[in-house]
């Protein structure tokens, strides 16, 4: 379930400033020529002879689908990185209908992670379009290799370090964690229903379980001595103890993925159920941390 670090994450808001860090990466696609800095389509198949019926549009124009620029972005330019999954029935080799979870990720091309402390975020738009309750999952990765990507039920653990957000609330387990080689788990974390609502900024939680869909909300990962964190607008989800060096170097991984085996039609717009990634950036971490674990540490004391 949710591990219990949510007045910390309040500290976290409250307490980190905006103090300025050279970033290391960052990737905006507004020049339309994304795909040529970043992997072709990384695919997780629970049915491999099924193949992948998905898509990856490295110059999408997310207007299209009602979305306002992303927060972070210069200029109201409106162009992304888009991934969909299970777009339609998937078959075997002898023509029938079979249950196919499947996965997809990109990695940008020539970028590692810093050995030292970072932050990784990112704009993310989970588009909704209204035809039943939704099952996609968008990700955030790190210390990806680039051959691997995260679905539910053990289907793929990556490659990696990530996490895992559904879209509406609709799928019983909306957290995941995963963890490649050498652990090869996956972690649940937990549904929206189990954050209490108000903790999320933006984000319905509670007993309405809304979620994120619709609207551009943060993706975080933060990698601090040795503590690596993944926050949703900069409220801290859950913290994994990379201590023993299980993860270290690789680089940025976006995902999407379906771990369920129905249709993800295009029932409004013309789209289907998609996840729209803008603004990456990849920094060192900003001496404001020293502050949060101070203000973190005292409010724990209070408490």
């Amino acid at each position: 379930m949710i591990k219990p670090l949510f007045g910390v994450a309040v500290a976290a808001v409250a307490i980190t400033t905006s103090s300025a860090s050279a970033q290391l990466f960052s990737e905006d696609w507004d020049d339309g020529a994304g795909a040529g800095r970043w992997s072709a389509p990384i695919v997780a198949l629970e049915c491999a002879a099924c193949g992948f019926d998905g898509n990856v549009d490295y110059a999408f124009n997310y207007a299209s689908i009602g979305a306002p620029p992303a927060p972070g972005t210069a200029g109201g330019t409106t162009i992304g990185i888009m991934m969909e999954t299970n777009t339609t029935v998937n078959r075997n080799e002898a023509g029938a209908a079979v249950f196919q979870g499947e996965g997809v990720g990109v990695v940008p091309l020539g970028f590692n992670l810093p050995a030292g402390d970072f932050v990784l975020t990112s704009d993310v738009y989970m588009f909704w379009n209204g035809g039943g309750g939704s099952t996609e999952y968008a990700g955030l990765g790190a210390f990806s290799g680039g051959t691997a990507t995260p679905v539910r039920f053990n289907i793929d653990n990556g490659d990696g370090l990530a996490w895992q957000a559904d879209t509406d609330g609709d799928s019983g387990v909306d957290l995941y964690r995963y963890e490649g080689a050498p652990n090869n788990l996956e972690t649940p974390l937990g549904g929206y229903e189990d954050i209490p609502n108000g903790s999320i900024p933006n984000v319905v939680t509670g007993p309405s379980k809304i979620g994120p869909f619709n609207q551009w909300i943060e993706l975080k990962i933060e990698s601090i001595a040795s503590q690596v964190s993944f926050s949703m607008n900069g409220f801290v989800i859950d913290t994994f103890d990379n201590s023993g060096g299980a993860f270290s170097g690789g680089t940025v991984l976006l995902n999407q993925s379906d771990p369920f085996d129905s249709v993800n039609a295009d029932d409004i717009f013309g789209f289907s159920n998609v996840t729209v990634f803008d603004n990456v950036v990849v920094t060192p971490e900003p001496a404001s941390m020293a502050l949060l674990g101070l203000g973190g540490l005292a409010m724990l004391r209070r408490r």
